[in-house]
């Protein structure tokens, strides 16, 4: 009797420290720290169906230098929010502007130059079937992906721009793109998918059908879609909204 209780105590505590499928706002996030480098804020850090942890941060940063990214067990993404960032991962040094992104594998080493006011968003994630360097290394390794080399589409809602689609070291499939959408429409009705999903507002004002109910993001704001939670997002304001899309499983 004692083991059933125990199992249904450590069943209910997973369920409980699952990331919630809400909109995190970006003016209140659910911790702050500052030190000598950097603003952190924190948005959320629990599990999810496929991975044991993910984090998601920003890091403003307060002064002029280096700052070092490396995890041995964790794989983490970079979003370049505000300012020109210098990025140094193996051979490849770049100098990148806002919406540009970095994706580390595990046990990489990634630098960035960093000015004062220059801000990124950092997610760090960890599979709970463990990463696998070598499906990794082989659909490319750690990359960077600057904004200004992505080809803009146009289509009949707004447009888009591909940024990847492959597995990584710590998922079977992660899928990345920005869309823009014209204003007063959906992008398409509420539906669902086996894959987790971040939607990170860039610019202008949305509201989101998630899970019945209707929350509002603007730029900085993160909606965070679990496994087979219905959504579907609307452009409310007068012009094109922005927004990154990604996916992972």
């Amino acid at each position: 009797m004692k083991n059933l209780l125990f199992f249904f105590a450590f069943s209910l505590s997973v369920a409980q420290a699952q990331v919630a499928s809400i909109v995190y706002d970006y003016d209140s996030p659910s911790e702050t720290v500052v030190d000598a480098k950097a603003e952190t804020r924190n948005f959320f850090k629990d599990s999810s169906r496929d991975f044991e942890t993910m984090q998601m941060d920003a890091l403003l940063f307060k002064k002029r230098g280096n700052f070092k990214l490396k995890s041995d067990d964790l794989e983490q993404l970079v979003i370049v929010k505000r300012g020109e960032v210098g990025f140094s991962i193996s051979k490849s040094n770049r100098i990148m502007g806002p919406g540009s992104i970095a994706l580390l594998m595990p046990g990489d080493k990634l630098k960035l130059l960093v000015n004062p006011g220059d801000e990124v968003y950092i997610m760090k994630y960890k599979a709970r079937e463990g990463q696998s360097l070598s499906r990794g290394k082989e659909h490319g390794g750690s990359f960077l992906k600057d904004w200004e080399e992505q080809a803009y589409k146009t289509h009949d809602k707004g447009g888009i721009r591909n940024f990847y689609n492959q597995p990584t070291a710590a998922c079977q499939r992660m899928e990345m793109h920005v869309s823009n959408l014209n204003p007063g429409i959906k992008s398409h009705e509420p539906h669902t998918h086996r894959a987790a999903e971040i939607v990170l507002m860039i610019k202008g004002k949305s509201e989101m059908e998630l899970d019945g109910k209707i929350v509002h993001g603007d730029a900085g704001d993160i909606y965070y879609l679990g496994s087979d939670v219905p959504h579907a997002i609307k452009n409310i304001d007068s012009e094109q909204i922005q927004y990154f899309a990604y996916q992972f499983e």
